[in-house]
């Protein structure tokens, strides 16, 4: 995990892919969501007969295997895609590593299937009937049997899709051309000559058979040795081999002229867990790799596909800054490493605020202003609705008024057991919600990605842009880096926001002009989460404020303050000279006082601070105890469009830091070269910032950067009433 964190991500690519489901596949799925339907019907028969007691630990195991029969039916419905994708790789000279997180062994043990390849759905589902009772008293009820028998030669009838291991290393050729890194000790596979199915235990060619944990691992090492080494090209993993184990691009193995091929690791299944994730996708991206890897997730186009991809991307999201910027600037501004986009539900704030809505909209005799697509539904909103109304009562979710995470992630749990055209539009339903809420908070600049931002969330409060002035590179791949940061906009900027602001009720927007120093501003209403009235002013000279004389600028705030009011031509002159004056000057110069501090910065457009990036967690420990324990990692996205994680130093500190980490680095090597080493990983990369400075100049360690002639080298975004990085 360390290793994925720590090397670059330049020249890597990550792409997410749809397996879409076929007609058949989709009369599958919603087969056997009709079948759970009818189980669950079944339950409530062995519950009105008393034959399941409270009933309360029947119904965990209920809801956990049904949530697992859909992702293993979801996961299954990847592998052809996941197989042609990894033809096409391998066709490109590249070798792949398919990635998947379960392989239904102990299942298949527990039936003891030999002859064909196993369904892991459907092994779940048949276990399942296992727990459930079919006499009462020691008498069989006829009823009950026949129900469970029933149940049990439906779930077989549906030929549900095999064990997605075992297709997969059968469809890329078998054991012989597929390396397998596993924790199972058998595995099934087709004899090439019969074509029949068989059990065998995995071993190590010309040893006996491998058992235990201690033998699947000695499997797993000789596999991963024919993998590396380019005697086999694909390779598929699962948990045990997830961490621990290096598959990438390594320049030691070049030999006799050949070269190891550029890695490409097509994901079928995500783990629950962030940094489990990060560990997967670490195998084949690690230093001393020759050619940086390409990362692929498959999806399908089934909406039930957001309860694991929210799990998964919210935790990403939460797993800390330093995945999202400067050398990991590939993972994006929000962790989504592939562009899960819709689909991830959990990351924000509107997910059950969202859920209250569509289920509020599902009470409505009249398609309410969500937009979603009827096609599906012959009888239009009405027979939509009253489907939904029934599916949500049988999967146990309840509409309320006020919904939470918990329930959002029952719902999404849930949706799994429902029809793929009723999941596709309650998704559809839920998403537009989401949707409506980001875009109103992103215009009213309420939108909160999570993330501690230097641009838009700290005292300098929101900026119109950062430009990178000076980098100085330090030992133990920390960089120093000189910002400037620009506040403030021109006048047309300020009138095109008056231009494009909803209509005020109010009519309090417009230019304003302070008596009392004669200075200008913008007056526009802001939306507020309790629905009051309030506003925003916008200034030549600064970032926007949301409070007045101490206090938030609310109705009756603007009605009692005696600032009056003026047309935009008269506006204009006096914004345009403070706008020009506060690039140089501070607040008080500007006023016409003497200010007897040259390093006043109060009121100045153009602000300097230093930041320091680079592998800022190995060294995490010196530099608390160097600065303070009362650190934050702090997002800044540059003007070129490159993101810088780091530490903000003060300037009283900036010399000091510099001398301790050389002093540091210098003891280091005198003292002990290894943990140096250890210190410094073998592959460092720079950002493209980084690189591009490196090439001006190899006699120095400091590599100015020219600022640009005019401050306005972007225009700010039509959105931009706060930030312009949302």
């Amino acid at each position: 995990c360390l290793s994925c964190r720590s090397s670059a991500f330049s020249g890597t690519e990550f792409q997410l892919v749809t397996a879409e489901l076929t007609s058949s596949e989709v009369e599958q799925y919603d087969a056997a969501a009709q079948l759970w339907v009818d189980l669950r019907q079944h339950i409530e028969l062995l519950k009105d007969a008393d034959m399941l007691g409270d009933g309360r630990g029947i119904e965990a195991l209920f809801w956990a295997t049904q949530q697992r029969f859909f992702k293993g039916l979801l996961v299954a419905a990847k592998v052809a895609k996941a197989v042609r994708l990894a033809k096409d790789a391998a066709s490109n000279n590249e070798a792949v590593v398919l990635s998947l997180w379960t392989t239904n062994e102990a299942a298949i043990t527990r039936a003891g299937i030999y002859d064909s390849f196993a369904s892991g759905p459907e092994l779940a589902f048949e276990q399942f009937l296992q727990h459930l009772p079919t006499s009462k008293g020691g008498k069989d009820i006829p009823r009950v049997a026949e129900g469970h028998e029933s149940l049990l030669k439906r779930v077989r009838d549906l030929k549900l899709p095999p064990n997605p291991l075992d297709a997969l290393i059968d469809q890329l050729g078998g054991p012989s051309c597929v390396a397998e890194m596993s924790g199972r000790s058998q595995r099934s596979f087709k004899d090439p000559s019969t074509k029949e199915v068989k059990r065998q235990l995995r071993k190590v060619r010309g040893t006996g058979a491998a058992r235990g944990a201690a033998g699947a691992l000695s499997v797993n090492v000789a596999e991963q040795r024919a993998f590396q080494s380019g005697a086999k090209h694909f390779a598929v993993i699962t948990e045990a081999a997830s961490a621990g184990i290096s598959l990438h691009s390594d320049r030691r193995e070049v030999k006799g002229g050949a070269t190891p091929r550029r890695r490409h690791m097509i994901c079928l299944e995500l783990p629950w867990a962030a940094d489990k994730a990060v560990q997967q996708l670490g195998r084949v991206h690690r230093s001393n790799q020759l050619h940086p890897p390409k990362f692929t997730c498959i999806v399908t186009n089934l909406a039930g596909e957001a309860r694991f991809v929210s799990a998964v991307a919210k935790r990403l999201a939460q797993l800390g800054a330093m995945t999202r910027g400067d050398r990991h600037s590939g993972f994006g501004s929000r962790g989504d490493v592939f562009g899960f986009g819709r689909m991830d539900l959990m990351s924000g704030p509107y997910g059950p605020a969202a859920l209250s809505k569509a289920l509020a909209d599902l009470g409505l005799e009249e398609k309410g202003k969500a937009s979603v697509n009827l096609e599906r539904w012959p009888g239009g909103w009405e027979e939509f609705t009253a489907v939904a109304q029934m599916a949500l009562e049988t999967q146990q979710v309840s509409p309320g008024r006020d919904q939470d995470g918990k329930t959002l992630k029952r719902f999404l749990n849930r949706v799994l057991g429902m029809s793929c055209r009723l999941q596709e539009t309650l998704f559809e339903l839920l998403a537009t919600h989401v949707a409506s809420m980001e875009a109103a908070d992103r215009r009213d600049g309420l939108l909160n990605q999570g993330v501690l931002s230097l641009n838009r969330g700290m005292r300098w409060g929101r900026l119109q842009q950062v430009t990178e002035l000076m980098a100085e590179n330090l030992p133990g791949a920390l960089v120093l880096r000189r910002l400037c940061l620009m506040r403030g906009m021109d006048f047309e900027e300020a009138s095109a926001l008056l231009e494009r602001a909803p209509e005020d009720q109010e009519a309090m927007q417009g230019f304003y002009m302070r008596s009392k120093h004669e200075e200008v501003l913008l007056v526009l209403r802001r939306r507020t989460r309790d629905g009051q009235v309030a506003y925003q002013l916008v200034l030549p000279h600064d970032s926007p404020k949301t409070q007045l004389d101490g206090n938030s600028c609310t109705l009756a705030k603007m009605k009692q303050n005696s600032m009056r009011r003026i047309t935009p031509d008269a506006a204009k002159e006096h914004w345009t000279q403070q706008h020009r004056l506060s690039e140089t000057q501070c607040l008080h110069v500007q006023r016409g006082q003497n200010c007897g501090n040259r390093n006043c910065r109060s009121g100045k457009r153009f602000l300097e601070e230093t930041m320091l990036t680079g592998q800022v967690l190995v060294h995490w420990d010196f530099l608390c105890a160097l600065l303070g324990e009362k650190n934050s990692l702090v997002r800044c996205e540059l003007n070129t469009g490159a993101v810088l994680v780091g530490l903000v130093i003060p300037q009283d500190m900036v010399a000091r830091l510099r001398q301790s980490i050389l002093e540091r680095a210098e003891d280091d090597e005198q003292q002990n070269p290894r943990e140096r080493r250890r210190r410094q990983p073998d592959m460092v990369e720079l950002s493209d910032s980084e690189a591009s400075q490196a090439s001006l100049s190899s006699s120095s360690d400091v590599q100015p950067i020219v600022r640009p002639k005019s401050p306005k080298q972007r225009r700010v975004d039509s959105s931009l009433v706060l930030s312009s990085s949302e």
